[in-house]
């Protein structure tokens, strides 16, 4: 098992004490039976981890982390993805 550990952010005056937050990634993911299933699925999962990781971070490192995540799912692909100009 990876162990991560990092700082949480700093309390606001109104908000008291941030929790801390462990999140736990285990198990298999259910079978999907379509791509719009599939998604919904993929989409929740990250609201999660979103909420937790916005609840407990310091701004600057989820700002960092967002920057590095990006960056790091940049295409290097040197074609379009065949979506035609003005349409979806």
């Amino acid at each position: 098992m990876s162990r991560v550990v990092i700082s949480k952010a700093e309390p606001t005056h109104s908000q008291g004490q941030v929790t801390d937050v462990v999140i736990e990634i285990t198990g298999s993911q259910p079978e999907h039976p379509d791509l719009k299933q599939a998604a919904e699925f993929f989409h929740d999962e990250a609201q999660v981890i979103h909420k937790a990781l916005s609840a407990a971070l310091p701004g600057g490192t989820l700002d960092a982390l967002f920057a590095v995540m990006a960056a790091d799912k940049a295409s290097r692909f040197r074609v379009a993805y065949g979506i035609p100009a003005g349409g979806s």
